[in-house]
């Protein structure tokens, strides 16, 4: 039976959360090799119990963690993710401005309180709906460049003044970045 219960690390006093809907909850999780080797109830059960998997974690020179009533989750991987949508406070906030105008008061109200940005960077841009030109943001941020991320963060557009300041021209192909977008003319539209 000892065989059975290797582990280097066991998980007790634990809200586990299992994402099996047949035991959906477990107090105690024992690990070997970074998988999960078992989980079920703290207390355990007689063909289970979490203290002899603690007992056998520690003869094998595991560890036993007391998760203080913590909620305990299975490894995630998510392979494709936006940390940095909402992180900067000093950005315009752009999500759930449902049209070009709301956008437009909302880069208006974050220049009325810093009157000498040199730069408007925004987040949140729903560009599907919106869908802004070059030209249509330049005389919203009164000549300054203007930088929006796009909710999905894919996409970023941007105005006359930040492509000049950014170098991007009908040659401009690949910025350190991203790639360049093109309309139908062949020029970068923004985005």
């Amino acid at each position: 039976m000892a065989a059975e219960l290797m582990a280097d690390l066991v998980i007790r006093n634990a809200r586990g959360y299992t994402l099996d809907p047949a035991r959906p909850r477990a107090g105690a999780v024992a690990c070997r090799g970074g998988q999960i080797a078992w989980a079920g109830p703290d207390e355990g059960s007689r063909d289970e119990p979490a203290a002899d998997w603690a007992a056998a974690a520690r003869r094998a020179g595991g560890e036993v963690i007391d998760a203080g009533g913590r909620l305990v989750l299975p490894r995630f991987i998510d392979s494709h993710n936006h940390v940095r949508l909402g992180a900067d406070a000093d950005c315009v906030q752009l999500t759930g401005a449902g049209s070009l105008a709301g956008v437009r008061a909302r880069i208006g109200a974050w220049l009325a309180g810093r009157p000498d940005a040199d730069w408007v960077e925004g987040e949140g841009l729903d560009y599907p709906a919106l869908r802004p030109g070059a030209g249509s943001l330049d005389d919203a941020a009164g000549g300054r460049p203007v930088f929006l991320f796009e909710y999905s963060g894919h996409c970023v557009w941007v105005n006359d003044a930040a492509r000049q300041r950014l170098g991007i021209g009908a040659g401009t192909d690949r910025m350190p970045f991203g790639v360049v977008e093109r309309d139908p003319r062949g020029e970068p539209p923004g985005c």
